[in-house]
């Protein structure tokens, strides 16, 4: 990753699933769920009116979904800003389909990525707020 500023902490390892049991239901209000979505890792790194996406390796891999690179414009995100998420593709009926994203994952042709942008469309779906308006929030519990 680049150094945005000073406060910046190089590269981010985004916080993966892990195996575990489940809360009783008694505990089941205390806890919060995030849907297996099926898709690749990322880092948005969002400043100067520039996006950056990073796969969880520290690779950049903005060039391959030049449509994700509009959330620089994202209207009520105050920058700087860094999130974490998934690119995902989603099939007919609207699941995610790792197969079709598949076709999308290592294309960096510009002329190539023209066709499977309409041919095989991504987004990306942030869960987790890392910086906000310049702040830090590595550190915030789930409820700040």
């Amino acid at each position: 990753m680049t150094e945005v500023d000073a406060g910046w902490p190089g590269v981010i390892a985004p916080m993966l699933a892990e195996a575990g049991e489940l809360p009783t239901p008694a505990e089941d209000d205390r806890f919060a769920y995030e849907m297996k979505w099926d898709g690749v890792r990322v880092i948005a790194e969002v400043d100067h009116g520039v996006c950056r996406l990073w796969s969880r390796n520290g690779r950049d891999v903005s060039g391959g979904y030049p449509e994700l690179l509009g959330l620089a414009q994202a209207p009520g995100l105050r920058l700087p800003a860094v999130l974490d998420g998934e690119i995902v593709t989603l099939d007919e009926k609207g699941a995610p389909s790792f197969g079709l994203l598949q076709r999308r994952m290592h294309v960096r042709d510009p002329r190539h990525l023209r066709h499977l942008i309409t041919e095989v469309p991504v987004s990306v779906r942030l869960f987790d707020l890392l910086r906000f308006d310049g702040k830090w929030l590595l550190e915030a519990t789930y409820d700040d």
